[in-house]
Formats: C-alpha cells, sequence, structure tokens
C-alpha cells in the first residue's frame, strides 16, 4: 500500500504464513518468514513480490529477519534447541552464530552504525529487551519491569 493509503496489493500469493516484511533499506527487497517449506526460512523478494529467493535454507526454524543499515546483511533468530541470533550476507551465503545460550533471543534490530543489535530475550521473564555489540561483550539488559508479573517488553525496532 502506498504510504498516501489505497487498496493494499498482495505481494506474495501464497498460501503460507509470509509473515515478519522488512524492507531492505534501498527500498528494493523485502526480507521476510515463511513456513513455505513446512518450516519457517528466511526469504527476500524484489519490492513488487517477484524474485522470491530462499536465503536461509535450514532444516531448522529461521524467523524475524532485519536488515543491517547498509542492506548487506541479514540478521534474524535460528530455533535449535532454542532460538539464537544469526547474521548472513543478503544473498544467504556467509551464515554465522553471533550469539548462543540457553535462552531465547529474538527479533533483533540492527544499529544505524552497525555496532551493537537489540533483541528481546527470556533471560529475564517473562520478555526483556538486551542490546548486544557486534565487536564482541556480552549482551546488556535495557529494560527492567521488575514488579510486573505479566508484563513482557518485545520486538524492539531500532531507526535512524
Amino acid at each position: 500500500m502506498g504510504l498516501a493509503g489505497g487498496a493494499p496489493t498482495n505481494l506474495t500469493h501464497d498460501p503460507f504464513a509470509d509473515q515478519s516484511p522488512r524492507i531492505s533499506p534501498d527500498g528494493r527487497r523485502i526480507a521476510f518468514q515463511s513456513n513455505r517449506t513446512l518450516d519457517f526460512e528466511i526469504y527476500t523478494m524484489a519490492a513488487d513480490g517477484s524474485d522470491v529467493r530462499n536465503v536461509s535454507h535450514s532444516a531448522s526454524d529461521d524467523r524475524f529477519p532485519a536488515w543491517s543499515f547498509d542492506g548487506s546483511q541479514i540478521f534474524w533468530t535460528r530455533y535449535v534447541d532454542n532460538f539464537n541470533l544469526w547474521r548472513m550476507n543478503a544473498d544467504g551465503t556467509s551464515q554465522q552464530s553471533i550469539m548462543s545460550s540457553p535462552f531465547s533471543d529474538l527479533a533483533p534490530s540492527v544499529s544505524p552504525d552497525g555496532t551493537a543489535i537489540v533483541f528481546t530475550s527470556d533471560r529475564v521473564r517473562p520478555s526483556t529487551i538486551f542490546l548486544l555489540p557486534l565487536a564482541g561483550g556480552a549482551p546488556r539488559q535495557l529494560t527492567n519491569l521488575t514488579g510486573w508479573a505479566t508484563a513482557s517488553d518485545q520486538d524492539p525496532f531500532w531507526s535512524r
């Protein structure tokens, strides 16, 4: 749908769950998660819905894609025994884990300068937002909902 409104356009035309769309910084591609292969994978497509590509190609559950601010990489979460943070080149090459833990770490978002990510984690229950420096170091808790038994912080998004 255009910014001025109007009728929405179906870009995926797919009977499976196409979710969590994120537009690349240059506006030319969209990253999203889909269960087209019966497990969730990270896909990209042209902004008009053409040229759909599975970029994560994994037997694991891949979700919550986020572009780096220069568009060269995609960060996401992969589930093996729990959700961990990963990154890859935008074409799906050079996949690597950037943090493994016994916790579920979800929904990464990259800082504008590319030096850190924020993410949701259950390391402080029920759900809290953390910051991870990409050059190394331990994650740092950003939110604190002590005393709120049912509250949770989720899905951070870093913008310019």
